[in-house]
């Protein structure tokens, strides 16, 4: 779903952990990154992003960090040309996960440090690896 489309509600969550919209989101808000992770990933300077951002890995930012370990995978991303591409991020930040282990029955859980009363916009690129199983 495409959230900065004109007079589109977008999820909210308030301090208290209320639910609800934010509504006008629009291209006249003024974006500024203050996290962008590679999870599951290295980190990746403004030389291998072709808009030239930073990607810090995520280890920092997890909470039990033993409760999951990194995977990567070959080959480059197949953009299907409804919405996704190239310049979203970097193919590397979509050939890498964080994998829970299966001793840990708990959530993994990021935690970032942020102020309290200000508005954020989370942003999270997704792309589904399938591993195919003998049947």
């Amino acid at each position: 779903m495409n959230y900065f489309r004109h007079g589109a509600p977008a999820p909210s969550i308030s301090p208290a952990g209320d639910n609800g919209e934010v509504n006008n989101v629009s291209s006249s808000y003024a974006f500024i990154p203050v996290y962008r992770v590679n999870v599951g990933g290295e980190t990746i300077d403004v030389d291998h992003d072709i808009l030239r951002r930073n990607w810090t890995l995520d280890d920092p930012y997890i909470f039990r960090s033993e409760a999951a370990t990194n995977r990567s995978f070959g080959g480059t991303p197949a953009y299907n040309g409804l919405g996704s591409s190239r310049f979203d991020v970097p193919d590397d930040v979509y050939k890498t996960e964080k994998v829970l282990n299966i001793s840990f029955l708990v959530n993994l859980t990021w935690s970032f440090r942020v102020d309290k009363n200000g508005t954020y916009v989370v942003r999270a690129h997704i792309l589904r690896h399938y591993k195919q199983r003998p049947l």
